[in-house]
C-alpha cells in the first residue's frame, strides 16, 4: 500500500470516529500528545494493537496519533453510565442507618456463633411470623417490641383482616402456614426478613404497667366487657387477662391463700390451671383486692424460665420467639430507634409506610372492617430515638397514659440486688445479641434503695 493511500484510509478512519464520537464516549482527544514512547522515530504508525485518535495540530505528520488498547479501555471506563431501569430506591451504603443495621446484623451473628442457641421453630413459624404478601418480605413480631404496629401495619398494606379478626386469622397466612415445613422455611430465606427488639429492662416495665395495671388488679367492668363483644374489638377479656397473667403471677408469690376455694364458694382448692368463670375472678378481686410490685412480678418472671416451665410470650428471651440464630435476620430494628430504622427499610424494599408508626390500640374504631387502619386509630406514638447499637438510655422508656408520672429507672430502684442478678441471666443473651447494655450500677448493690419490697 502506498503512503498515500494510508494517510487517505487513516484520514477516512478518523472521519468516522468523529461522526460517532457521541455514541461511544468522546474516545477522541482534541490536544497535543507527545509521541509516545513506543512509537517510531518518525512516528510511524505501523504498529500492532492501535487504532488512530483525533490530533489536530498542524505539525502532525498524520492526522492523528496512536491509541493504544488500554486507552480504549480508560476511555470506556469514563463513559457516562446509562441510566438503571431498577426500581428499589438507591440507598447508599454510607448511610448511617444502613450502617448500624448492618452493624447489628454482624453482632447478631458474632454472638450466635458464641453460644449457638437451639431455635425454637414451631413457635417462630406458627406463632410469631407475618407477611408483607405483595412485598416478599416476613417480619417476626415479638411481644411488648412492636408487634401491634407491626401487626397495624400489615393490616393496612395487606388489605386485611380487620381489627376484629386477630391478625394470625388472615387468609393468606394461613394459606402459606399450611405448606410443608421445609417449603416455608425455604420461602422464609428467600425473603427479606425483619425483626423488631427491644431493650429487656424496659420490655419488662412495659409489660408491667399494661397486662398488670400498676400493679392495682381493677375490678371487672361488665359494661365494658359487653362493648367489647358487641362491637367485636380485639384483645383478651377480662377474665382472660385475670387467668394469664395475675393468677400465675400471684401462685407464684405465695399470695393465694389455702382456702381460698371457701371464701370464693368453690368445692376443691382453687388451682392456678384451672380456668374459672368471670364471676369467681371477680369475687376473688372483691375479697383480695390483690396486689402485686415490680419486685414480685419480676420474681415471677424468673421463676417461669425454670426447667420445666415457660415464660410468657410478653417476656420470653428472643431465642425463644424468632430463632435468630437459624433465620438470619436482614434487617433488626429496635423499638428505641424504630422511626429511623423502617424510614430506612420502607424505602429499600418500598413497603408503603404511614405518616405516624404506632405502639398499641387502645382507642376502639368503628367502622368498616378493612377501613380500620392505622392511621385512623389514635394512639401512643413510638419512642423516635437514635441507638445504633449500645448505650442505655432510660428515657426510651417514656411515660405512657397508663402510667404518666412514673419513669422507668424508679420500677427497678426497690428491686434487691439478688432479683436483678437473676432478672439478667434470664436476658443475658438478649443483652449480647442486640447489644444492649445495663444502666450504671444496675448489678451494684449500692444502687438499690434501702427500702426494698420483697
Amino acid at each position: 500500500m502506498s503512503l498515500f493511500m494510508f494517510q487517505r484510509l487513516v484520514s477516512d478512519t478518523v472521519d468516522l470516529l468523529n461522526r460517532h464520537a457521541g455514541e461511544i464516549g468522546h474516545i477522541t482527544k482534541a490536544t497535543q500528545v507527545p509521541p509516545r514512547p513506543d512509537h517510531d522515530g518518525d512516528q510511524n504508525p505501523r504498529k500492532s494493537g492501535h487504532i488512530i485518535k483525533d490530533n489536530k495540530t498542524p505539525h502532525s505528520q498524520f492526522p492523528g496519533e496512536l491509541m493504544s488498547f488500554s486507552d480504549i479501555s480508560e476511555a470506556a471506563t469514563s463513559m457516562p453510565k446509562p441510566e438503571t431501569t431498577d426500581t428499589k430506591e438507591k440507598v447508599t451504603e454510607e448511610d448511617p442507618v444502613a450502617r448500624w443495621l448492618r452493624m447489628r446484623g454482624e453482632r447478631l451473628q458474632s454472638v450466635c456463633k458464641k453460644y449457638n442457641p437451639l431455635p425454637n421453630l414451631l413457635t417462630t413459624l406458627y406463632y410469631r411470623v407475618f407477611f408483607f404478601h405483595d412485598y416478599n418480605t416476613t417480619i417476626c413480631t415479638i411481644a411488648k417490641a412492636g408487634s401491634s404496629t407491626w401487626r397495624s401495619h400489615l393490616r393496612k398494606v395487606n388489605g386485611g383482616p380487620p381489627r376484629s379478626i386477630p391478625a394470625e386469622k388472615d387468609v393468606r397466612r394461613i394459606e402459606k402456614l399450611a405448606q410443608p415445613e421445609s417449603k416455608l422455611i425455604q420461602d422464609i430465606n428467600a425473603s427479606s426478613t425483619i425483626i423488631t427488639v427491644r431493650h429487656p429492662l424496659i420490655r419488662l416495665v412495659s409489660t408491667y404497667r399494661q397486662k398488670y395495671y400498676k400493679g392495682v388488679m381493677i375490678p371487672y367492668d361488665p359494661v365494658r366487657d359487653r362493648e367489647r363483644l358487641e362491637k367485636r374489638l380485639p384483645g383478651a377479656s377480662w377474665s382472660a387477662r385475670i387467668h394469664q397473667f395475675w393468677i400465675p403471677a400471684l401462685h407464684t408469690n405465695n399470695l393465694l391463700p389455702p382456702d381460698l376455694h371457701l371464701t370464693l364458694g368453690l368445692d376443691a382448692p382453687f388451682s392456678p390451671n384451672m380456668t374459672y368463670s368471670t364471676d369467681v375472678y371477680s369475687r376473688l378481686q372483691k375479697t383480695l383486692k390483690p396486689r402485686l410490685t415490680f419486685t414480685q412480678f419480676l420474681r415471677h418472671v424468673v421463676a417461669t424460665f425454670s426447667p420445666g416451665q415457660r415464660p410468657d410470650a410478653h417476656w420470653s428471651d428472643i431465642n425463644s420467639e424468632c430463632s435468630p440464630c437459624y433465620f438470619h435476620y436482614q434487617y433488626v430494628t429496635k423499638v428505641e430507634s424504630m422511626s429511623q430504622d423502617l424510614e430506612y427499610i420502607f424505602k429499600v424494599l418500598r413497603i408503603p409506610a404511614t405518616s405516624s408508626i404506632v405502639e398499641n390500640q387502645h382507642t376502639p374504631n368503628d367502622g368498616d372492617y378493612y377501613a380500620v387502619m392505622l392511621d385512623e386509630v389514635p394512639v401512643l406514638a413510638l419512642v423516635a430515638g437514635d441507638d445504633r447499637g449500645g448505650g442505655f438510655k432510660w428515657s426510651y422508656c417514656q411515660p405512657v397514659v397508663l402510667d404518666p408520672g412514673l419513669e422507668c429507672a424508679e420500677y427497678y430502684n426497690e428491686v434487691p440486688i439478688e432479683v436483678r442478678h437473676q432478672v439478667y441471666k434470664c436476658f443475658k443473651m438478649d443483652f449480647e445479641m442486640f447489644d444492649y447494655s445495663l444502666p450504671d450500677g444496675f448489678l451494684d448493690p449500692k444502687s438499690t434503695t434501702e427500702n426494698q419490697r420483697s
